[in-house]
């Protein structure tokens, strides 16, 4: 089975509030910093939302929102 991804920078005050609610939820994910990712996302992601404004999660299925 797949994880959720969530994707962000650590220092992101939007991110916190995401882990925590995934925590609390029990919910199975990886969190990928991509603080450091030159590429920009890694993992082919680089379509969507622009991660040094808000976090992107990954279904899944390979929806992002």
């Amino acid at each position: 089975m797949n994880k959720l991804k969530l994707y962000g920078k650590p220092d992101s005050p939007e991110i916190y509030p995401i882990r925590d609610f995934l925590k609390r939820s029990v919910v199975d994910f990886d969190w990928i910093d991509i603080s450091y990712d030159n590429l920009g996302w890694g993992q082919g992601l680089t379509s969507f939302n622009n991660p040094d404004k808000h976090p992107v999660i990954e279904f899944p299925d390979g929806k992002a929102s």
